[in-house]
């Protein structure tokens, strides 16, 4: 395997970038979005896969396996970015299932099963503020209905985006009952292989994550004619909540419990009104179910006494929640024994963030690998993986699928 060949396509891809010099900016369906699909349409068609999209948005590059009734193995992850994001995240997974599909017709290795390549969309939820869309689609656990009714920020729905982007070759997608496992290669987005010197990650599980928008409905007033005794402070009161938040991630809930407010908006946001309305996002991990129910019933009840205290109403938008996963330990096993005789440094290791690959597991069994990520930098501009380190991982990702396909 050529790293010439591998960084050269990392490079393509992210030639297509709303953002020049300011980090990664690829949202689904957008131009950007769209040149990067077609290009990997047109390595994938130069490889002799059959190439089509789902009523989704989805991409898939099919290899024929010599017995046709058996179940796919499938491989892949994302190409669209949060804004100013990274150049690897989604984009090592996806090229890890091409360069897959190129080592199998470049040796000559003819696959029992067949195999799909698969690029999901709107995996961030950058544009259309659902994460892994085009997964959860995929495997029912978002219908198609309340997915193409979902608008992005300048009010423009997901089926008109889909429409807008011209699809070809438009088929119905894969039934998850035709999937005999799905992998993906993912960079760590942290630093625990950097810190341990360790070229790969082999995920035992996922994290579950509850995400929501907490909106906080106070009355705007004059700042300064207004005594602070006599205060509804939406923006006051949503600061106390956050506090709270942090405190219930760091040190009420598990040892595993993430919890974050990265976005705050507020009305009429100019500095002599008190703000009346305040809205924040809030998203909350844990690898155990229930002490994640616990944790996101323990910031609602926080909350709700802020708000009765300061006077203010508070309330709850949930999206759907992803649940922890257990990933399959027979395909790490695989992982492992290739790793091994590679003499690649490895360990066995959890996974914080979650992906495709968190979704996929619902309906059928899955791997993850994962490789370095510098300094643990992600969705930034400053995102970095070594070459090698990618080498690497596509390497043993592609021993797994050759494995798992009965190439011969």
């Amino acid at each position: 395997m050529h790293p010439d060949q591998l960084t050269g396509m990392i490079d393509r891809i992210n030639s297509f970038n709303a953002t020049p010099g300011r980090g990664i900016t690829r949202l689904t369906f957008t131009p950007q979005y769209e040149a990067a699909r077609r290009y990997l349409v047109e390595e994938m068609e130069a490889l002799g896969l059959t190439v089509y999209v789902d009523d989704i948005g989805n991409l898939f590059g099919s290899l024929k396996g010599s017995d046709p009734n058996l179940p796919a193995v499938m491989a892949g992850s994302h190409i669209d970015t949060v804004n100013h994001g990274g150049r690897y995240d989604g984009v090592v997974g996806t090229v890890a299932a091409v360069e897959s599909a190129r080592r199998m017709i470049r040796e000559g290795i003819k696959p029992r099963n067949p195999f799909i390549v698969a690029v999901f969309a709107e995996e961030e939820g950058s544009r259309f503020g659902q994460v892994m869309a085009g997964s959860r689609a995929l495997t029912g656990l978002l219908d198609r209905q309340t997915l193409y009714t979902l608008t992005d920020s300048d009010g423009t729905p997901y089926s008109e985006a889909l429409d807008s982007a011209n699809l070809k070759n438009i088929n119905r997608c894969p039934s998850p009952a035709n999937i005999k496992c799905m992998l993906e290669a993912h960079i760590e987005q942290s630093v625990v292989l950097e810190q341990r010197s360790k070229v790969l990650g082999i995920v035992q599980s996922i994290a579950g994550i509850q995400q929501a928008t907490v909106t906080i409905e106070g009355t705007a007033n004059h700042a300064g004619a207004t005594p602070m005794a006599m205060r509804s402070d939406a923006l006051a009161a949503a600061a106390e909540m956050i506090t709270a938040i942090e405190d219930v991630g760091s040190r009420r809930a598990g040892p595993s419990t993430v919890a974050t407010v990265g976005n705050i908006d507020c009305e009429p946001n100019v500095s002599n009104v008190i703000s009346g309305l305040c809205r924040f996002s809030l998203d909350v991990r844990d690898s155990d179910a229930e002490i994640l129910t616990d944790a996101v019933s323990g910031i609602r009840s926080l909350c709700s006494d802020i708000s009765e205290r300061r006077g203010v109403e508070v309330t709850f938008t949930e999206k759907p929640r992803t649940e922890p996963v257990t990933l399959s330990r027979s395909i790490g096993q695989i992982f492992e024994e290739s790793a091994r005789k590679r003499n690649l440094p490895y360990m066995w290791m959890p996974s914080g963030a979650v992906h495709d690959a968190a979704v996929m597991a619902q309906v059928t069994e899955v791997g993850m690998l994962f490789v370095p990520s510098r300094k643990g930098r992600s969705h930034v501009p400053e995102e970095f993986t070594a070459e090698e380190d990618i080498l690497a991982g596509v390497e043993v990702f592609s021993d797994a699928v050759i494995s798992l396909c009965g190439g011969s």
